[in-house]
Formats: structure tokens, sequence, C-alpha cells
């Protein structure tokens, strides 16, 4: 019952979303991988509060979005016995708790009112420092993408049915955003687009590499089985051999039978 009045309502127009399009549908959700430079550039700063943060926002926006495919609708589907609305109020309160902790990076913040008044005071206590200036002002290298960013969000409201094309370009935005902000703090000097191809390529080497185990483990296996596979096939065809041989004799010997009695029939006369 305290878990329900925290459900925040679902707006009518994304009740359900499906455009019966497997591409479409399952577009915001693939989209999540936008975040995956942010938490590697976390990983490689050793920032692990963070880290763990972002990756349970993350896991949350996740099960969201597995919820908005259900074909019967968002407030129909459900994961590990709880509702799809649920799942959306937990994934809205952990996305204003990151973007308040972000903002109050970005102004090297120690109190909450820089982050907004309807965050909890721990949000930014404790927070890891950055090696950036010290300003208050955010940094104005890259500035597009958050805009953009926030520009996008509210667009599904309006047109529910292109939900699927706003939230995704929403969540590519954010996370170009969010790492590029990140990144400065950090002095990393790789972009959000360098840093997602280096993604996409050790993401490949790392399948190549688990193709090329798997084939290596299989391979005294298949050519075992191939041996034997071979050793049957022999046998059978020798065997096939010797029975075609016998029915060549047994044929020779019919015919043999049938000349002599024929023969003999034919001195009798």
């Amino acid at each position: 019952m305290a878990l329900r009045g925290l459900v925040l309502p679902v707006p009518d127009g994304l009740h359900n979303t499906n455009m019966d399009n497997i591409f479409a549908d399952s577009l915001p959700l693939l989209t999540m991988l936008a975040c995956v430079p942010v938490l590697r550039l976390f990983a490689r700063q050793q920032n692990i509060t963070d880290l763990g943060l972002y990756g349970l926002g993350f896991l949350l926006a996740c099960i969201y979005h597995v919820c908005h495919m259900d074909e019967a609708g968002l407030i129909a589907s459900r994961v590990m016995g709880l509702s799809g609305p649920f799942w959306r109020s937990a994934d809205v309160y952990m996305a204003q708790w990151l973007l308040g902790r972000m903002w109050g990076h970005a102004l090297k913040a120690s109190h909450p009112v820089a982050a907004g008044m309807a965050l909890p005071p721990t949000v930014l206590s404790g927070q890891r420092s950055f090696s950036c200036a010290d300003t208050t002002v955010i940094p104005e290298q890259r500035p597009g993408y958050l805009v953009l960013a926030f520009a996008a969000f509210p667009m599904p409201a309006a047109f529910p049915s292109y939900y699927w094309v706003f939230h995704s370009v929403w969540h590519v935005l954010l996370a170009a955003g969010c790492y590029e902000l990140y990144a400065m703090l950090c002095g990393e000097e790789r972009s959000f687009w360098q840093e997602s191809r280096l993604c996409v390529l050790d993401l490949g080497a790392r399948l190549a590499q688990r193709v090329s185990a798997i084939v290596e483990v299989s391979r005294p296996l298949y050519g075992t089985r191939h041996g034997k596979a071979c050793m049957q096939q022999s046998a059978a065809s020798e065997a096939s051999q010797e029975q075609r041989h016998a029915e060549r004799l047994q044929s020779c010997d019919l015919d043999m039978e049938q000349q002599f009695s024929g023969g003999s029939r034919f001195t009798q006369a």
C-alpha cells in the first residue's frame, strides 16, 4: 500500500504506445545502449558511486521499456510481479535524482538547493570531486546535446504516436550530453561518438573472442564426432559393397544352374 501511493499516474497518450512494428516498439529499449559510454567513463575514472547509481538508473529504465513493449499496454504489463506504472515511477524518480546529481556536479555544488528542492538532501552529499576548474558555470564547450535532449523530452506527450521516435532521441541526446559534461569535468578528451565507436569495436572484439573460444573448445568434440561418423559411413559402405557382391555371386549361381538345367533337358531330348 505504501508503494502504491508513490506510483505516478500514466499520461493518457502513453498507456499503450505499441506500433505493431518490432523495430519501432523496441527502439526506446535499444537506444538505452547509448548510456554505456557514460558507464565506461565512470569505470575508467574508478568512480564507483556514480557507476553504481547510473547503472541502477540504466537497469530501471530498461525494465520500464520492457513493460512498454507489452502488447496489452503499460498498465497491464508486469515484471517480477510489479506493474508497469510502478517501474515507470521508479525510472522517473531515479532519473530526477541522477539529473540533480549531474547538475550539482556541473556547478560544483555541495547543497541540494543547487539541484532543486524536490531532491532529497543526500543527493549531493559526499559527492566525488571532479578535476574541473573552480567555477560555478557549466562549461560552454559542446553545449548542444542537453539542450536538444530537453527539447525532445516533452514531445511524446504532444505526439503519442511518435513516442518511439522522440523518446529514443531523448535517450541518445541525454546520454551524449551527460557523457560530454562528465568528460569535461574529468579532463577526458575523447568525445561521446569516439567512445561509442570504441564500445562497438570492443564489443565486436569480445564477441569474436567468445566465438573463437567456442570453436576451439568444440573442435576436438567435432573431430571425434566427425571421425565416428566417417567410420560409420565407411563401415556402412563396406557392408553395402559386400552385400552387392554376395547378390552378384548369387545371381551368377542362379544363371549357371539355369544354364545347366537347360543343357540337361536338351541332352535328354
